[in-house]
């Protein structure tokens, strides 16, 4: 009997032609050089006594390959025999190649090929891959341990239907009666097959450990019946092109100029050659393609060297020659830093960036970064006027149907409050920057996530808060397209000088209101009150809304000093106007200097707490690093820090601080909001009764209050949303009597501006006065109390005041037995013991006091209480 059988019988099917072909080796003859031959490394290997293929390598070169000719490949069937007499590891397993396109199984090749073992440690498995050039793909993944014994004794067979089904068998008895599934996969990516095959890895202790026997392939051949198809189009200059087939054409009709036009004028190629591979033509056009177009071929009855003509087929191709890209040719357009609370858009974060130019760029090695991430952008061309989405690999599919997008393989986090993003070029170049926080938004609710921050002017030579702010789209953002805030009106307003920081005695902080013109910076002059001049001058990038001066001379503490600025230019050319800002350098203060003067710790439903200071000494006093506080667990606590950057309060300013300024100026209809800072914490004030704590940077306490709801006016039916108002700066913060209700004509509240309540008591004649001497407890803001001022000329004081009505009744025990100062101010707002309201008409005060010495006055004073009848 033969130990070698070929057969090939054909099948006509429509208009493809497949023939059954196979071979089957049991090398019982005891050779492999005829019938088939195989060729390779034939030194290598031997047919043993036991008539099995032998690797026998004396040399102890690997890798050893052998090959013959199969064309097998669709309905196949590929069984063999495979013994490896050692445990498989990464340095040596066995590879049996089921379909090449190549005998050399050692190089670059297209085809299938089983793995057995090929892995550290007992898991060596038996696996199916598919081979392009020098890449494997893993298809079916055998169960480990397989190939993982000592030795390794098994057969094994692979079947592939017309479809590309592939499955995979083991049998470890190898008998071929006994298999079992390793797996299934689908491919049918290679179509054709020249050569199956087995390939060797080994160290120089295996050279002869590997037999393989008992090989059968039977399967179908396929026939070329199909035309020839256009791949692909490569531009190489201005009138030249590539076209790629997927197959070798021929030549006649490849070069026949008139299969070939391209749109917009070009016309039919004038000139036509292969290439060193007989599937690619290069030809030539004698019109030229225009930087930044795109064109479409249209190819037609082209052949392949089977005589299959191909119908007409179009491709598209972009012409564009690389231009280096300047400062804001692409613009950072749109920023989804916290997508969350999801408003409308996907729960992810992304940038947009924007084409502004009339250039084309490919973006290749160009890299998006924030503070702690950067990564290299992959190949893709971005035209004029286009928008690009840059987003992760995981969210990409949630932007494709907002527009075009480019997923990156590890997107950076972006910070929610702010952050640095910088877009550079593949030379390094920075083509843009923005350094974004969430006061951009002007927008307490949106800054709080769901919506993204846009440029308003994509065209405008420089960016920065001035040209951001947030979305308006009532889906949170407008990715893809144009910014729902987009406006190109240019800019004709002229920047301003906003704030000077004093940073020691010689170095201030200029800062303006938009973005500078760099050159300008140094050609500017900066005028000062005090006749003082500068040593140098530097913007403060990235935004170069900042300029910082170093003086000649050193500012004496408290001075006020005045700078103007001239000949200085925002990005787009406007010169600073007329322009005057004071600045000194601050005063160290004392416990006191600065009071704490209204405090709303009882807010409307969605209100904010806000607490009012007020300077009321001479001093200008830098709030830097001063902190906020209240009274728990018997200690001062929560303490939180107001200003990172000098703060100066003015002598007789005042300050209010509160975490939302929109609610404040909104609640509050006379509030100054230019005395109002939003700041982004604030310790809890109880909506009953708490203490306020004011500490300056040397955490030494400067004012603390502590208040309760019983000292509003008792007549109020809803207390929440009024403030309590100090009366007397002057006076101790927590005298009786020194906060009241603000007055309902104020609005319940006076945020940044005189208090409704505000009395300050002045020098008077005589020891005892009453001041006003008709008042009504209105609630209107006009003399809702009664203030009884005092002065004595030695402190020690002890007092009794009282109220009586003119029957002489007793109707309020202001005072009992207080040790007073030397001089002060109580204060009565009609409200008697019992918790009512006084009647309209005449009171007499009794102010009674004396000392351990026994001296003692008594004070009579009348006052009326007045009211609407």
């Amino acid at each position: 009997m033969l130990n070698r059988l070929f057969f090939t019988v054909c099948f006509l099917f429509s208009s493809l032609l497949l023939c059954s072909q196979g071979f089957s080796d049991n090398f019982s003859d005891g050779d492999f050089i005829n019938n088939p031959t195989w060729v390779g490394e034939t030194s290598k290997f031997q047919v043993n006594s036991a008539k099995q293929l032998q690797l026998n390598d004396a040399s102890k070169s690997s890798p050893a390959y052998l090959a013959t000719t199969s064309t097998a490949i669709s309905n196949a069937t590929w069984e063999f025999y495979v013994h490896l007499d050692f445990a498989p590891s990464t340095s040596n397993y066995g590879q049996v190649y089921l379909v090449s396109d190549k005998a050399d199984l050692t190089g670059s090749l297209t085809g299938y090929f089983v793995k057995i073992g090929g892995v550290s440690g007992t898991v060596d498995d038996v696996s199916l891959y598919r081979q392009n050039g020098t890449t494997s793909t893993l298809l079916i993944d055998g169960l480990d341990g397989t190939a993982g014994n000592d030795p390794v004794d098994l057969k094994i067979k692979v079947t592939r239907d017309s479809l590309g089904k592939w499955e995979l068998f083991t049998d470890l008895t190898a008998t071929g009666n006994s298999y079992t599934s390793e797996g299934v996969s689908t491919d049918n990516s290679i179509s054709q097959s020249s050569f199956f095959g087995v390939l060797c890895t080994y160290t120089s202790t295996r050279f002869d450990k590997f037999w393989f026997d008992d090989f059968n392939v039977i399967g179908l051949v396929y026939q070329d019946t199909l035309a020839p198809k256009l791949l692909a189009v490569n531009v190489v200059n201005n009138n030249t092109i590539e076209l790629d087939f997927n197959e070798n054409i021929d030549t006649t009709s490849a070069k026949l100029i008139s299969n070939y036009t391209v749109n917009k004028g070009i016309g039919n190629p004038a000139s036509i050659s292969f290439l060193a591979d007989s599937s690619m033509l290069q030809m030539t056009f004698i019109n030229s393609f225009l930087n930044g177009e795109e064109y479409e071929i249209e190819v037609q009855n082209i052949k392949d060297r089977s005589g299959n003509s191909m119908l007409k087929d179009t491709m598209e191709f972009l012409y564009f020659i690389p231009q280096a890209a300047v400062y804001r040719d692409i613009v950072i357009n749109e920023i989804m830093a916290d997508p969350s609370p999801q408003v409308g858009l996907p729960d992810a974060e992304f940038i947009e960036i924007y084409n502004a130019s009339n250039k084309v760029f490919d973006l290749n090695n160009w890299t998006f970064s924030d503070r702690s991430t950067s990564l290299k952008l992959g190949t893709y061309l971005l035209k004029p006027g286009d928008y690009l989405i840059l987003c992760s690999q995981s969210s990409e599919m949630a932007f494709v149907t907002y527009g075009k997008t480019l997923a990156l393989t590890s997107f950076p986090s972006l910070g929610n409050s702010d952050d640095d993003l910088l877009l550079k070029d593949d030379n390094g170049n920075l083509i843009d920057q923005v350094f974004y926080n969430d006061t951009w938004y002007n927008n307490s609710v949106k800054k709080d996530g769901g919506y993204t921050l846009e440029q308003i002017n994509p065209l405008k030579p420089c960016t920065g808060q001035n040209n951001f702010r947030a979305s308006l789209d009532p889906s949170g953002g407008t990715p893809g397209t144009q910014n729902s805030v987009y406006n190109t009106t240019p800019d004709l307003t002229p920047p301003k000088l906003v704030e000077v920081q004093v940073l020691s005695e010689t170095t201030l902080i200029l800062m303006f209101d938009e973005t500078l013109d760099e050159a300008s910076i140094d050609t500017a002059s900066y005028l000062f009150s005090n006749g003082d001049t500068i040593v140098s001058r530097s913007g403060i990038k990235p935004e170069l809304s900042n300029i910082s001066l170093v003086l000649s001379s050193k500012l004496d503490s408290g001075q006020v000093v005045y700078v103007s600025v001239t000949g200085l230019a925002d990005c787009s050319g406007n010169l600073i106007e007329n322009n005057s800002t004071r600045f000194a350098l601050s005063e160290l203060a004392e416990a006191g200097d600065i009071v704490i003067n209204e405090v709303l710790f009882n807010p409307k439903t969605g209100g904010s707490d806000f607490v009012e200071y007020y300077n009321r000494s001479e001093k200008i006093i830098s709030l830097k690093d001063w902190q906020l506080a209240n009274y728990a667990y018997d200690s001062i606590s929560n303490k939180t820090s107001l200003f990172k950057e000098p703060f100066l309060l003015y002598p007789k300013e005042y300050v209010v601080l509160t975490k939302s300024k929109n609610y404040v100026v909104g609640a509050y209809p006379n509030a100054k909001a230019d005395r109002i800072v939003e700041v982004s914490s604030m310790p809890s004030y109880n909506d009953d009764e708490g203490q306020v704590y004011f500490l300056d940077n040397n955490n030494r306490v400067i004012d603390f209050f502590n208040y309760t709801d019983d000292m509003h006016f008792p007549l109020l039916s809803n207390k929440e949303g009024v403030t309590l108002e100090r009366v007397d700066p002057n006076r101790g913060t927590n005298e009786q009597g020194n906060f009241q209700s603000a007055s309902e004509r104020e609005g319940f509240g006076t945020p940044g501006y005189l208090n409704s309540q505000s009395f300050t008591n002045t020098s008077f004649d005589g020891d005892f006065t009453v001041d006003p001497e008709l008042f009504s407890p209105d609630n209107d803001g006009y003399h809702d109390v009664v203030n009884f001022n005092y002065q004595f000329n030695a402190p020690g004081f002890v007092a009794n005041v009282s109220i009586f009505d003119r029957q002489g009744r007793l109707i309020k025990e202001l005072i009992k037995n207080e040790l007073l100062g030397s001089k002060g101010t109580f204060t009565w707002d009609g409200i008697k013991d019992d918790g009512t309201k006084a009647n309209i008409g005449i009171y007499i005060i009794f102010f009674e006091v004396f000392n351990i010495s026994g001296d003692q006055e008594i004070y009579k004073k009348s006052c009326v209480l007045a009211g609407k009848i």
